[in-house]
């Protein structure tokens, strides 16, 4: 009888810890993830689609959130040209006969939370702040990219988002001179 209170002990405590430890795992996946330095076309195209659509989910963001017109302008027109360049990635992803599942992860879902919650001058500086620092990682990598890429139309691609990149930056930086305080 005391075995078997033992194992039952010894089971409980394993399904307690159990999860958390994979929880735990996890977290550690995704970290290595999202660390993780892009060595194949197919790590560039999931990279690529991924910063495309987080740059789509915070140009509409703004669109709801500033009350600046020339904010409002760059951000329609970068919902429109990130939506094209995500679009054509998909399409070389679905050329390369790769399955690209694209989602936030948890840096762009902790921005666009936290950009939502501000409202007026404040979005449009916190915003302008991550546009600068996101666009500059976008130059770096797409740069890299436009040039190393195996798929010569990968390469195509990267080269066009980097002159979108390349300007998107130079805009973010103009607009963030306006906001400070």
């Amino acid at each position: 009888m005391q075995r078997v209170t033992v194992i039952l002990g010894l089971i409980g405590w394993l399904a307690m810890t159990l999860p958390a430890q994979a929880t735990e795992d996890d977290k550690a996946i995704e970290k290595k993830a999202a660390d993780k330095e892009l060595t194949s076309d197919q790590d560039f195209l999931t990279w690529a689609a991924t910063w495309e659509l987080a740059e789509i989910k915070l140009a509409e963001r703004a669109l709801q959130q500033t009350q600046n017109e020339e904010m409002k302008k760059f951000a329609s027109r970068a919902v429109a040209q990130h939506t094209s360049t995500r679009d054509a990635l998909l399409q070389k992803a679905k050329e390369m006969k790769m399955d690209a599942v694209v989602s936030l992860k948890k840096q762009q879902r902790d921005a666009c939370e936290r950009l939502g919650k501000l409202k007026g001058t404040e979005f449009d500086r916190e915003y302008s702040r991550y546009l600068i620092e996101a666009h500059e990682k976008g130059v770096q990598t797409y740069e890299k990219w436009a040039k190393e890429a195996r798929d010569s139309g990968l390469r195509d691609i990267a080269g066009r988002a980097l002159l979108i990149a390349k300007d998107h930056l130079e805009q973010a930086r103009r607009l963030s001179a306006g906001f400070k305080p």
